[in-house]
């Protein structure tokens, strides 16, 4: 029964999962993939009927054999990994990968937490201000990843019944799913745990797991930006001057949550929260490298997978002005698309998680937008606002900016 209990668990977080990506098509996607989770070139190989039912029919076997294997591979790493036994104290949840500037923001909060960290997720790719770290895999035995695998298949039978072949390619996120729900299972209940994730299937896990407190570190914005006519076609809760989800799986468990602004407080209220936790406005930390050039500059953060047609618009547009055009990109995206526009485009892409101090960002409804508004910088967003007026404002605060320029210059003349 218990088997059967946390297979309708895992199963739970699809909710979540079909929500965000039915909001994905409304916003960005050209076409509904074939099955939900496929990359963009398999997608296409897939739209072929004969192709598309062929994985339907042997994808069980193909499901079976990864279970198989990645069961072989974890037994392996247990056997090789020494045994842990949790003290009651403070953990932080490193369930998925984060970048440095969320490495340094989690620093900053949970002081000398041990990590817990995913199977795939490794503890050198990160700064742990403590020192103290442990494997998921330290914290479980040989039953629980012979529990993991016969649940994973279990969760390939509900989620059809429930939801068809669509969502089928879900079941393989589950094995690694429910070997970190075991070993975060050991956590002593009087301990204070911290974690990152907003409403994925790892924040669904961090609600269920029975620890007296729970604090959420706020690692992204929850604001949207958009028409209200888009937010009525997508769904979205009006919070004051912008817009929210409404997350089907929401927190009943915090204790505390640590924000980014006030803003993102009444956003975090709206969207993911069904309890009534105590609130920390804690700021983002952000810092900026100075430009050498004069030259008027704009950022234009991207997210390559939802709006890279609108991007690519805008930097074309862009190309007349006598301006410095940077570009970042999502760092879950690919650049490729970037890179070869660079081919006819002048801009700067950059790669690294380090900032210019720009004049002027272009934006989606992006944390980094929200990091740039916080050190006095404007911001555009272009899910609100066409390509035409874009540029339009840019045009103008360039001439201001010229103006102040040639105005500043000439007090210089007058003072020599």
């Amino acid at each position: 029964m218990r088997l059967l209990d946390e297979s309708v668990l895992f199963l739970e977080t699809l909710r979540n999962d079909k929500y965000l990506y039915e909001d994905d098509i409304h916003i960005g996607f050209n076409n509904q993939r074939v099955f939900y989770g496929i990359s963009n070139k398999l997608d296409g190989i897939f739209r072929l009927p004969l192709l598309k039912w062929i994985l339907i029919i042997f994808y069980p076997l193909l499901l079976m054999l990864y279970v198989f294997l990645s069961f072989v591979m974890l037994l392996v790493r247990i056997v090789k990994s020494k045994h842990v036994t949790l003290a009651d104290g403070n953990y932080f949840i490193a369930a998925t990968p984060f970048s440095k500037s969320i490495n340094s923001r989690v620093n900053r909060h949970i002081g000398d937490a041990c990590w817990i960290m995913n199977c795939n997720n490794n503890h050198s790719a990160y700064d742990i201000k403590s020192g103290m770290y442990v494997s998921c895999l330290q914290l479980i035995n040989i039953k629980d990843i012979f529990a993991s695998t016969f649940e994973t298949i279990i969760v390939y039978v509900l989620l059809m019944q429930k939801y068809g072949p669509f969502y089928m390619l879900d079941s393989l996120n589950a094995l690694q799913w429910f070997v970190f729900y075991r070993a975060c299972k050991q956590i002593p209940s009087t301990s204070h745990i911290y974690f990152i994730n907003h409403k994925d299937r790892w924040a669904f896990l961090e609600d269920k797991i029975e620890c007296a407190h729970k604090t959420l570190i706020q690692h992204g914005t929850e604001r949207i930006y958009c028409s209200k006519d888009e937010a009525a076609r997508r769904g979205l809760l009006p919070v004051g001057c912008y817009y929210v989800h409404n997350i089907p799986n929401r927190y009943h468990t915090l204790n505390k949550i640590i924000t980014l602004s006030d803003q993102e407080t009444e956003a975090l209220k709206n969207s993911i929260l069904d309890c009534h936790p105590f609130f920390i406005v804690g700021g983002y930390g952000f810092d900026t490298y100075s430009l050498n050039s004069e030259r008027f500059s704009v950022l234009i953060i991207c997210h390559s997978g939802v709006y890279f047609d609108k991007e690519i618009e805008i930097i074309q547009s862009l190309q007349d002005l006598d301006i410095d055009i940077y570009v970042k990109n999502h760092p879950t995206q690919t650049n490729k698309g970037f890179e070869e526009l660079a081919r006819s485009c002048e801009f700067t892409l950059i790669t690294e998680q380090k900032f210019p101090h720009v004049n002027l960002v272009v934006t989606y409804d992006s944390t980094l937008a929200h990091e740039y508004q916080s050190i006095g910088v404007e911001v555009l967003y272009h899910t609100f606002l066409s390509t035409e007026k874009i540029k339009e404002i840019i045009i103008n605060r360039l001439r201001t900016t010229i103006l102040k320029m040639r105005k500043k210059s000439k007090n210089k003349v007058r003072s020599v």
